[in-house]
């Protein structure tokens, strides 16, 4: 059985599917989490406490503490930890640095699914982002997305916000979904009833436009609430 009320975009890096799982949401009044922020979240705690990204009994233990937790808003997926918001401060560089380490660990991503997949509950409908969510944490979402783009716009959008070469940008993000694409659990890859979004000559109305008609072929906008 299909899960009527998830739809999962998942894509490399700078592919746009943050801001059009967003705004997706949006549109269908349905709440969004991008699962990153999971991992985010536990490598800035993680490396506060002095964890080694490469330590996973601990990194493990430390979810198992259940002292942090996701929230999700109508504008972002929160990240809180022994009662603070610390959403601000998993976005740095060295926090993005840290997270490829940690989310290629096996008992890591163990550990953090059921608390991804539990965000369901009580909601209308969950729109959910990331690397493999329409293969792994919602294997049965209704509708699946796959997120593309060239090298040059991806690398383009990064410079930009980075203050870098659009050479150096494409070559960092290369590296960053090799490693997805090689990681020895979960691996980046489309689901195989996935619809592949190529953003490359896209602006985000654009791409949301996109998803709103694929939402209306799927006759989703009909969906009933859960419990009904």
């Amino acid at each position: 059985m299909r899960a009527k009320n998830v739809i999962t975009l998942d894509g490399g890096a700078h592919t746009g599917k943050s801001t059009a799982a967003q705004r997706l949401a949006a549109r269908l009044n349905w709440d969004w989490v991008s699962t990153g922020a999971f991992y985010r979240g536990l490598a800035r705690v993680a490396d506060a406490a002095g964890i080694s990204p490469d330590n996973e009994a601990a990194l493990v233990d430390l979810i198992r503490s259940k002292e942090f937790r996701v929230v999700l808003t109508p504008e972002a997926t929160r990240f809180e930890y022994q009662g603070r918001d610390l959403t601000g401060e998993i976005f740095t560089p060295r926090v993005g640095d840290l997270t490829p380490r940690i989310s290629r660990l096996a008992g890591v991503r163990a550990g953090l699914l059921q608390a991804q997949r539990d965000l369901i509950k009580g909601r209308q409908g969950l729109i959910v982002e990331g690397r493999d969510c329409g293969t792994v944490v919602f294997p049965d979402a209704v509708l699946k997305f796959w997120f593309i783009v060239a090298d040059e716009a991806a690398g383009a959008r990064w410079a930009k916000s980075h203050n870098t070469t659009v050479a150096e940008a494409v070559e960092h993000i290369r590296e960053r979904n090799r490693r997805d694409v090689e990681r020895a659990t979960a691996q980046m890859k489309p689901a195989s009833d996935a619809i592949t979004i190529d953003t490359s000559d896209l602006n985000s109305e654009g791409v949301v436009s996109l998803l709103m008609q694929k939402c209306h072929e799927a006759r989703l906008l009909a969906a009933r609430p859960l419990g009904e």
